[in-house]
């Protein structure tokens, strides 16, 4: 039986932070212009696009809307790992420094290209803007050390390059 499907999983994920001074994707398009924070678990995207209402008295007995502001949030589940850019407050690409001084940031999530066993060796890599609105470490027996992450995506746009 032959597999079609280009679908590919998201093994290796990693958690990048950029530059404080990113004022958009465009300028850090690259993953090594970041730092590497953590391995990515799992993620979430939520992407809205708010609406107008635009009726008039000349709408014929119909409502009308237009499209009007975008919004979206991202939830991540982390491993985090010790002595990284994770906890450590020390520098201004640790997650914990970001929150703590209310930093807008780039962000990636990088997911490498397939094993040497596949033939697709297309780098997966999103990129936003945003800013963390929680952060939750959570410590439990036989589990490792996680984090969950939400962020508000600065500028709505969640930008997916593959290289």
């Amino acid at each position: 039986m032959a597999f079609n499907s280009k679908a590919k999983i998201g093994d290796g994920a990693i958690l990048y932070v950029g530059s404080a001074t990113a004022t958009s994707i465009a300028t850090n398009e690259a993953v090594s212009n970041y730092t590497a924070v953590s391995e990515v678990v799992s993620v979430a995207v939520n992407m809205e696009c708010g609406e107008a209402d635009v009726t008039s008295l000349g709408s014929a007995g119909e409502r009308e809307y237009v499209p009007a502001h975008k919004s979206g949030t991202i939830s991540a589940s982390l491993n985090v790992i010790p002595r990284t850019n994770f906890g450590t407050v020390t520098t201004g690409a640790d997650v914990l420094y970001v929150f703590r001084n209310r930093q807008s940031r780039a962000w990636a999530i990088a997911v490498p290209a397939a094993t040497a066993s596949t033939s697709d060796a297309t780098t997966m890599n999103w990129y936003f803007l945003g800013f963390i609105t929680g952060l939750n470490p959570t410590i439990e027996a036989d589990q490792g050390i996680r984090a969950d992450i939400t962020w508000r995506i600065s500028d709505s746009d969640l930008v997916p390059l593959s290289t």
